[in-house]
């Protein structure tokens, strides 16, 4: 784990191709160096320990690779994930989405590459009820409200303005 949070590439090649379980192993939070290195944003050591079934195993919190990759913004991994099949609709433990998320943190670019990768605009959260656009609404995000009301459809700039 050390080795995926400081992107110690040379150390995790060797402890991959020596110990090839080690990418199943989970720390205190349940996370798996996949997690860590998604958390981590380097896209050569989640390569290297990306194997299909952990790509949407989830830690304590329930997020899985992909939400840490949408937390801190890392485009080139949430790309990578999705495209070797992690599920761009998968929900924490809050049911929240990896969509919600990035329209929490306020970005336009993660939020414009999970919708070209498939997100569903239209899930909501169990508690609350609110979609991804609803968040944006909440938080006044005015390009992320029309990003989203382009993508679902919706066209809701007159109430989203006022």
């Amino acid at each position: 784990m050390y080795a995926c949070t400081y992107c110690q590439e040379h150390i995790v090649e060797l402890l991959v191709s020596c110990i090839p379980s080690c990418v199943y192993s989970v720390d205190a939070q349940s996370q798996t160096p996949l997690i860590v290195a998604a958390k981590s944003g380097n896209l050569n050591i989640v390569k290297m320990v990306a194997q299909p079934e952990l790509l949407d195993c989830k830690d304590e919190r329930g997020c899985s690779a992909l939400f840490y990759a949408v937390y801190y913004g890392h485009m080139d991994i949430i790309y990578y994930l999705v495209k070797c099949g992690a599920d761009v609709n998968v929900r924490d433990y809050n049911s929240q989405t990896v969509l919600m998320t990035a329209v929490q943190n306020g970005s336009e670019n993660v939020v414009a590459l999970l919708l070209a990768l498939g997100a569903k605009t239209e899930l909501v959260t169990k508690d609350t009820g609110l979609r991804a656009i609803d968040l944006a609404q909440q938080l006044k995000l005015l390009q992320l409200i029309i990003l989203l009301s382009v993508s679902s459809g919706e066209y809701m700039l007159c109430s989203a303005i006022m």
